[in-house]
């Protein structure tokens, strides 16, 4: 049935739709003469205006939620909650939408609904991620849902089916093609998953620069995040792009989390072993029928499931929750000052509950806004075993877990003390399914050198970057079924990937990191947004009605190894947790700034700086800065500062009207898109990657794909010198690599002893990336092992008295590490390919096309041999 449609309304929604009918579109010429008409007819124009049947917002499948087959053969199917819904009305209106809410409370749902309402009309949807891994678990995920033929993948290194319906890609590749977003008619939706990644100080500016390129060109933006401190302030600048009050902000706060978390202290020297940290008050006469918020509706219906012995999912009708709020309120007292006094006076009146019931009651009731933080005291004690906390966690119901190291090595240690222990947490059939799903993997792909089976099949497992894309999905794959009881992993498995668990354990709140402001590797602590990243991962929606973070073995750290914090002598951990307990995300801040490709783009367009004022007022840089104008022209000298550059290399010059015109080496410049593209522009422009071998052209782009971007406008010939001086043919192993550092040790253990430079700089990250793709691409040559040839490389042993080489060694020799410098290396080959196939459509432009041809040809050959495997690029970071 439709609704009446206000003259109002229906001029309002005329400029976001266009008619379904054969009526032309409203326009502001148009408008008197349709409201004449709306008026003296009886009939509704809704339907010739395209306004959706909102229907739809309230159907779990437009959101794709799950259904559940309960033991007695019913099903249950979860509805979509308020926020979604809200979500869902805003995206059908039209608008840009920021949802912000904490991990596990549905996001992705909204994601889905976009998904839906294009597929309903026919458009396309695009959902971006921040990394290739997220982008691949994305795409096995939506490829389940959909069907394969309605989604497709883009990275720098996987392209299938890039025209379906539903396109998973990273926020580069978008960034790519943003200059031809025009010309796609058929985009109805871009999802910034992740989006607080526009603080990303690295990554940022291709975030940035990918909605502002979304939003003038009338694609409806959704970005969803965890983490925004400065919601508001977000909002109002996805607004000021198009200059239309067309943009909402859908946001849950942290006390309004689907799944409340539990916050405890792991302490075996008390008696109170899981001592919780903050204190909840709960007052049961505030408690009335008609005001019950969904957390607290949950508490009710528990205990009436309980009372009468109802499955978990059991929905008891209105007057049955009524009657049962009314029994509580009468047996219990009215106020309590904590969630521990109300379950203690709880299991004194209710017997047939078990604490663990009492527990989760109690934090559905607590009251969020009156919370406050103990205090709690638990010594740091370094010979503290693993093995104990996993059996208290065991006995207390709170498995599976997800322990958080913030080094691989802690990881791998936490995982081989309970294995040392004969630690084992599975029964015997899930020992087997665990070992069916192991051989499924092991023959889709190699697993790596250090894969032990047997902790696998007992129970836990490491997730961190330096094991194989393949074993990492093998332990989610695990963790996902429950299988694996405890996974300990580095933050970065906190980013996205959907692994839930019932318990976080946060025993690290600090990390070794190159300080980009001292140039010095310091201990820096945790950011607030990365801490609440993690203990979001607590509770799985769905499964749980209680999450626990706990607290372990935090320890203090002198200032002295300390990056400086809070004008404090040291970092105890256990107080900066408590400190970002509750706290306020951090603010989302801009890293805009120009860069060559952008620069080259405007230029083509504009010729002038004419527009460029304009250009950067549209950055949120500019919209949250307080004093606007004085930040626009600091952009307006580092973009102009940056075209002198253009002009000086090569790539732009002036005309008898003084406008910037691109040369074809600019044009290069704009196909160039990726990794260091001065450099790469340089390179193949200047024709100085003539007869350079597929191995060396593996090695240059090793170097390339590693190297800071900073150097972008360093001397290109000095670049090709460097590289192939550090890694020619003529090498056959690493013996002479071995002599080049030995060389440098001698040198830099001088200069370390003497202060004159920081340990960190002995091995440099450049040389040795660009000589494993050397050594990766040779060897495949020369031998069809390719996974024997992989084991060689990460076997390589290197015998030094500087422990910090050492430890850099080991590292960047991981499985992982290698894979990740292998797949970096082919998508900039990937990325020298496409600017050939540019240069060889224009032979006006780039008459030497026998250069052209040779150089695809060799990059052709290099990418053979190095997407061997275990090298499987759709998996790459």
């Amino acid at each position: 049935m439709l609704l009446p449609l206000s003259l109002e309304n229906c001029h309002k929604y005329s400029y976001k739709h266009n008619f379904k009918s054969e009526l032309k579109p409203i326009s502001e010429r148009n408008f008197k003469n349709f409201s004449s008409i709306y008026e003296n007819c009886a009939i509704n124009f809704t339907h010739y205006i395209g306004i959706e049947d909102k229907s739809c917002v309230y159907n779990p499948d437009y959101f794709k939620l799950p259904k559940i087959t309960l033991e007695d053969g019913t099903i249950h199917q979860f509805t979509p909650d308020k926020s979604q819904i809200e979500c869902a009305q805003k995206l059908l209106e039209g608008d840009n939408v920021l949802y912000c809410a904490p991990t596990g409370t549905g996001k992705t749902a909204v994601a889905h609904f976009a998904i839906n309402k294009n597929l309903d009309k026919n458009k396309k949807t695009i959902v971006t991620v921040p990394l290739i891994a997220l982008a691949n678990d994305k795409y096995r995920e939506f490829c389940k849902i959909y069907g394969q033929d309605k989604v497709g993948i883009l990275t720098g290194d996987r392209k299938v089916n890039p025209n379906a319906p539903v396109v998973i890609m990273t926020t580069e590749i978008l960034y790519n093609q943003s200059r031809d977003l025009d010309k796609d008619y058929r985009i109805g939706t871009v999802v910034f998953d992740e989006a607080h990644y526009i603080s990303d100080e690295d990554r940022g500016n291709v975030w940035e620069n990918s909605i502002i390129a979304c939003v003038p060109n009338n694609i409806q933006v959704l970005c969803l995040s965890a983490t925004v401190g400065n919601s508001e302030e977000f909002s109002s600048w996805l607004k000021s792009l198009n200059r239309a009050e067309n943009s909402s902000l859908v946001e849950i706060k942290p006390k309004e989390r689907y799944v409340p978390l539990v916050w405890e202290v792991y302490n075996p020297m008390d008696s109170d072993l899981f001592c919780p940290v903050v204190q909840y008050p709960i007052s049961l006469d505030m408690l009335e029928f008609d005001s019950l918020d969904e957390k607290q509706k949950r508490a009710i219906t528990r205990i009436y499931q309980i009372q009468n012995q109802k499955n978990e999912y059991y929905t008891p009708s209105d007057s049955e929750v009524q009657e049962t709020l009314s029994n509580l309120k009468n047996n219990l007292k009215a106020q309590y000052q904590s969630t521990e006094d109300f379950e203690q006076d709880f299991l004194s009146k209710y017997e047939q509950f078990k604490p663990c019931d009492a527990k989760e009651i109690s934090n559905l009731l607590r009251d969020e806004d009156n919370k406050y933080v103990k205090n709690v005291y638990a010594q740091y004690m370094p010979d503290s075993n693993i093995s104990y906390l996993i059996e208290d966690l065991k006995n207390e119901d709170k498995l599976p877990a997800l322990f958080f190291k913030l080094s691989r090595r802690d990881c791998d240690g936490e995982i081989n003390v309970l294995y040392l222990k004969n630690y084992d947490l599975t029964t015997d059939d899930e020992k087997k399914e665990i070992e069916k799903i192991i051989d499924e993997y092991s023959c889709n792909g190699y697993l790596g050198k250090e894969i032990n089976k047997e902790k696998l099949l007992r129970g836990y497992g490491a997730h961190h970057a330096g094991k194989l894309p393949q074993y990492r999905k093998l332990i989610e794959e695990l963790f996902s079924k429950k299988l694996l009881k405890v996974v300990v992993a580095t933050s970065t498995l906190s980013a996205g990937i959907n692994m839930p668990a019932r318990t976080v354990v946060i025993s690290d709140m600090t990390y070794k990191a190159y300080n980009h402001q001292t140039g010095k590797r310091e201990i820096m602590p945790l950011s607030v947004n990365e801490f609440q990243q993690m203990a979001g991962r607590a509770g799985r929606r769905g499964i749980d009605n209680i999450g626990y973070v706990v607290l372990y073995n935090l320890k203090t750290i002198p200032k002295e190894f300390a990056h400086e914090i809070h004008n404090k002598d040291k970092i105890d951990e256990l107080e900066l947790a408590y400190s970002y307990i509750g706290s306020k995300a951090d603010n989302l801040r801009s890293q805009y700034r120009p860069e060559a490709v952008l620069i080259a783009d405007y230029y083509d367009k504009n010729g002038d700086n004419s527009k460029l004022r304009e250009l950067i007022s549209k950055s949120f840089k500019i919209h949250s800065a307080k004093d606007k104008d004085k930040v626009e022209n600091s952009e307006i000298r580092k973009f102009e500062n940056y075209s002198h550059i253009l002009l000086k290399q090569g790539y732009a010059y002036r005309d008898y009207k003084n406008e910037y015109v691109l040369t074809p080496k600019g044009k290069l410049l704009l196909n160039a898109q990726g990794a260091n593209p001065l450099m790469v522009t340089g390179l193949i422009y200047d024709e100085l990657l003539a007869g350079i071998s597929p191995y060396n052209l593996a090695q240059i782009a090793g170097y390339i794909s590693n190297s800071d971007s900073q150097k972008e406008s360093a001397g290109i010939q000095d670049v090709v010198e460097t590289m192939l001086k550090n890694g020619s043919e003529d090498i056959k192993d690493f013996k002479k690599v071995r002599k080049m550092y030995s060389d440098r040790e001698e040198k830099l253990l001088k200069a370390v002893k003497e202060s004159k430079v920081d340990s960190r700089d002995v091995l440099k990250s450049d040389n040795l990336s660009g000589y494993i793709t050397y050594l990766w691409a040779k060897y495949n040559d020369e031998s069809e092992d390719s996974v024997g040839n992989f084991e060689s490389i990460s076997d390589y042993k290197y015998e030094t008295e500087i422990p910090d080489i050492k430890r850099t060694l080991e590292a960047k020799l991981s499985e992982g590490n290698i894979y990740r410098t292998i797949s970096h290396s082919i998508s900039v080959l990937k990325q020298i390919e496409r600017i050939c196939d540019y240069a060889l459509s224009d032979n006006l432009n780039f008459p030497n096309t026998d250069y052209f041809e040779e150089l695809k040809l060799n990059v052709q050959i290099a990418l053979e041999l190095m997407n061997r495997e275990p090298i499987n690029v759709e998996d790459a970071e």
